[in-house]
């Protein structure tokens, strides 16, 4: 998640660094995404790169 999602790492390179395929990268970053979403009280904060922009 933090490779895909945070810092942007594109799906074949995280699959590489894992050792997984690309689509496996690319479902297990789908659940965790649901999952995260669906719990109580979940609110989506700000975008990592938001966060950069007004640090800056």
């Amino acid at each position: 998640m933090v490779l895909r999602l945070y810092e942007g790492v594109a799906e074949e390179v995280t699959a590489a660094q894992l050792g997984l395929t690309p689509d496996r990268v690319r479902t297990l970053c789908d659940r965790a995404v649901a999952e995260l979403g669906s719990r109580p009280g979940a609110a989506p904060g700000p975008r990592p790169d938001a966060r950069r922009k007004e640090a800056a």
